[in-house]
């Protein structure tokens, strides 16, 4: 890797920090771009801490918010930006809620933009993407620049314009680019450290939230609650929920050391294109709900290809988990042929997500209290 600086943004978010925590800890010098919320400077310290980062060289860190022109900076550190050549934009809002649409364009459309103009210098743009910004297009998804206009939800849609202004921009500033697609990610494969833990892990908090509070209903009180949902528990503390989830297709996950090893390695490949970094081997519903009935003392999820409705615990957990559905019901599969040509040529495969790491994931987001104790 060479010896110039990189920025970093979104470094105290999920894939960039975990980003930022590797590169600093391989002697990378960085700077590292946290929200506009303040402390940014104690936040990093506290992410480094979380992920046993011991810093070869002191990272630049400083505040901003990427949806203002400037990132809001101050002259003293936008004079800084002035000489990176290197970003790794993985800045971004997540949301799924309509409400949120304004916001999300602010951020991942304009903050995109925004990041390559107080770069002037750049000359190798690496935009963290998703895999699913080919939103609702079927069969499968290539390594190449997707023109559906379908999209399952807002944030889908933003991330593919964003594409298309890093693809826009950085054409005619003469940058390389490359674009990282990850699929759905959970924590670490080995330790399940992580410091989200939506996407995948929402799903499980959810029954096991239902769990507690059928368990609460039968133990503290005289249960009618419970059984008017068709709810119970039996003698040894398992509950059973009756409810049904739609799960005609199969979900593709990765875990975050596997996607900081990726992005590394294309780096370091000088690689430019567009690249899916996903599993070849993806989870039907039907495992991972069996994995959390196993281990979470839960019975009575079925899987269903169709969405269920009826009866209010079903209305329930369909309220709480629809905009997650279009996921449970995705039959696309992801070319990798690019990603394959550099990622395996330097022996990396990506884990499975089987039992094991499913549960040592899942066990660290309830140690971490589902994020309460992961706030940077």
């Amino acid at each position: 890797m060479n010896d110039d600086p990189v920025l970093i943004t979104g470094a105290t978010g999920f894939l960039g920090g975990f980003l930022a925590g590797e590169l600093v800890r391989r002697g990378k010098r960085t700077f590292l771009a946290a929200g506009p919320q303040a402390g940014a400077v104690d936040r990093i310290r506290r992410l480094l801490e979380f992920l046993d980062v011991t810093p070869k060289y002191s990272p630049k860190v400083f505040s901003s918010d990427i949806t203002k022109p400037g990132l809001g900076l101050c002259p003293e550190d936008a004079r800084a930006l002035d000489t990176i050549r290197e970003v790794i934009h993985c800045a971004a809002l997540t949301s799924f809620s309509h409400r949120e649409r304004a916001r999300l364009e602010a951020v991942n459309i304009d903050g995109t933009a925004n990041i390559l103009d107080a770069v002037p210098a750049c000359r190798r743009f690496y935009h963290m993407s998703t895999a699913y910004v080919a939103g609702k297009a079927s069969g499968t998804c290539m390594e190449e620049p997707v023109s559906t206009r379908c999209f399952n939800n807002h944030y889908e849609a933003t991330k593919k314009k964003a594409e298309d202004v890093a693809m826009h921009v950085c054409q005619g500033r003469n940058i390389d680019l490359t674009i990282f697609r990850p699929s759905i990610t959970c924590g670490d494969s080995r330790t399940g450290r992580s410091t989200r833990f939506n996407a995948l892990y929402y799903p499980v908090r959810v029954m096991l939230f239902l769990r507690d509070t059928i368990r609460k209903d039968i133990l503290e009180r005289d249960g009618s609650r419970a059984y008017s949902l068709g709810a119970s528990m039996d003698p040894s503390g398992r509950v059973r929920l009756p409810v049904s989830l739609p799960g005609a297709g199969r979900i593709n996950v990765i875990p975050v050391n596997y996607l900081v090893q990726a992005v590394i390695a294309v780096m370091e490949s000088g690689a430019t294109g567009i690249f899916h970094l996903v599993n070849p081997r993806e989870n039907t519903v039907g495992e991972l709900a069996s994995f959390t009935e196993d281990f979470y003392g839960i019975t009575g999820i079925s899987i269903s290809r169709e969405l269920e409705a009826d009866g209010p615990l079903q209305a329930l957990v369909n309220s709480y988990m629809k905009v997650y559905y279009p996921y449970f019901c995705d039959g696309r599969s992801f070319d990798r042929k690019r990603s394959d040509r550099v990622l395996l040529n330097e022996g990396l495969v990506c884990p499975s997500l089987n039992r094991e790491v499913f549960k040592v994931c899942m066990d660290f987001a309830i140690e971490m209290d589902w994020g309460a104790r992961t706030e940077f």
